[in-house]
């Protein structure tokens, strides 16, 4: 069996990748080659592209981000990447895999725009992005609320499997950018699922504030109706601008 090795793509080689054939079926799995290459010299400060040989035969590629790369946070301190710096925060409403560090933060920000700017009035992504921040506060009092609720037998699936399959996505996540401390590894799509888990842990809480007609249970039924109904106006006036 030949030996499987990797060399780096250069001038010497970069045409026994251009040959390279996708089979039958793979076009929707990987990109071609040639436009690989293609995204790997544009973002050169981002990846670098390698042949995967058996022999000395090229038989594939990947593209390879290492710890040279202008996005490696694996010289910060977990403090650094895993507890919310206000000043990442409050720098500017979006992204920004260069300089972003903290997770948290970046988790907020690329949960309404994921790595992207627009060129709208600054303090509409702002108002999101804070709206947003309460709302995911309230999702998790309502989480842990839902864990704590006194009828468990009642709800135990509800009030165990959400909380914690919440809670078990984020460590999982968390665990992966231990291993991969990279600023393109910090975005919230790896996490979107936990959005109908939080919604779900927002909505029980609501329920139950709806049940109950104490001051203090109607006004916080009101502040949510109001963050919500902002959230939502916000989020459509943004959709139009762009």
């Amino acid at each position: 069996m030949a030996n499987i090795a990797l060399k780096k793509i250069d001038e010497t080689n970069c045409i026994d990748c251009f040959n390279l054939k996708l089979a039958e079926g793979q076009e929707n799995f990987v990109s071609h080659p040639i436009r690989s290459l293609a995204q790997a010299y544009v973002y050169y400060h981002q990846c670098t592209p390698f042949g995967i040989y058996a022999g000395e035969i090229m038989v594939g590629y990947v593209m390879v981000i290492s710890k040279t790369s202008e996005l490696y946070l694996g010289e910060e301190s977990l403090l650094r990447l895993f507890l919310p710096y206000p000043n990442e925060y409050f720098a500017t409403p979006y992204a920004d895999p260069w300089n972003d560090a903290s997770y948290p933060v970046y988790l907020l920000k690329t949960a309404l725009f994921g790595e992207f700017t627009y060129e709208i009035p600054t303090w509409i992504p702002v108002v999101l992005l804070n709206l947003n921040l309460i709302v995911v506060l309230l999702a998790i009092v309502g989480g842990i609320r839902l864990f704590a609720r006194k009828d468990a037998d009642k709800y135990p699936y509800l009030r165990f499997g959400v909380p914690v399959v919440w809670a078990l996505l984020y460590v999982s996540c968390v665990s992966f950018n231990i291993t991969l401390p990279y600023g393109c590894s910090m975005d919230f799509r790896y996490l979107v699922f936990t959005a109908m888990l939080g919604a779900v842990c927002l909505g029980d809480f609501f329920s139950d504030l709806c049940a109950s007609e104490q001051k203090t249970a109607v006004a916080l039924r009101s502040f949510i109706t109001v963050i919500c109904a902002l959230f939502s106006l916000g989020s459509a006036v943004m959709f139009c601008m762009i």
